[in-house]
């Protein structure tokens, strides 16, 4: 530190560093000495925020992810940073708004579009959660749980046929999950076509006989 030309950098790439190696409780103070020593860099409130965030004090990293997001720093993760804090915190309205306004940039990568998109679903914001997964199942067109989220967003916003044929990827991607056929197997039934709902009922209780959702499902559509 006494002989390096620039502080502000070289904490910040230590803060970085034990940030990486899921210590935020140590990158906290160099991020801190970093925006010290620097005129208020953008990159550096994003990772600071993300510290804190990571050590549970959501309030105190809203403000450093608003600033990164008003210097348009990595958009699409911050946008992604503030609407997770925001919720933490009860502002579900707020986060619903930041998670409509990110972008998906030509850089965004399939692991950030999908947790927007599922971000997007709790919120209860099917259109944007298509939007995401949509990207993300571009991005990654081998991810099962991806094409799951992005049938179960399509048929919120009423895309019967299309959250089949996502649903059914998700199936064949996977095959040993659970969950995919048992929400094909809801999408079936919806759709009055019962043999074949009662087929992926089947499959998905064969997965996981634990469960008691695949199970009464059998039962409700085993019934005359």
């Amino acid at each position: 530190e006494p002989i390096h030309r620039d502080p502000g950098l070289l904490h910040y790439r230590v803060g970085r560093a034990w940030l990486d190696s899921g210590r935020p409780d140590l990158a906290l103070a160099h991020f801190e000495k970093s925006l010290a020593a620097a005129p208020d860099p953008p990159e550096v409130h994003l990772v600071l925020g993300q510290a804190l965030l990571r050590l549970e004090r959501p309030a105190d990293a809203i403000p450093h992810f608003e600033r990164a997001r008003a210097k348009g720093v990595f958009a699409d993760v911050t946008g992604l940073d503030l609407a997770r804090a925001l919720l933490a915190v009860g502002r579900s309205a707020d986060a619903r708004a930041t998670v409509t306004a990110t972008p998906i940039l030509e850089d965004t990568d399939a692991p950030t579009s999908h947790a927007l998109g599922e971000l997007a679903l709790q919120l209860d914001d099917p259109a944007s959660a298509v939007r995401f997964l949509e990207d993300a199942a571009r991005r990654a067109p081998g991810a099962a749980a991806v094409h799951e989220s992005l049938g179960i967003a399509l048929d919120r916003l009423g895309r019967g046929a299309e959250a089949l044929v996502a649903l059914e990827a998700a199936c064949r991607l996977d095959p040993q999950d659970p969950t995919a056929p048992y929400n094909l197997a809801l999408l079936y039934a919806r759709a009055g076509r019962m043999a074949e709902a009662r087929q992926w009922a089947l499959r998905a209780l064969a997965l996981d006989p634990a469960s008691p959702h695949p199970r009464a499902l059998v039962q409700e559509l085993s019934r005359p």
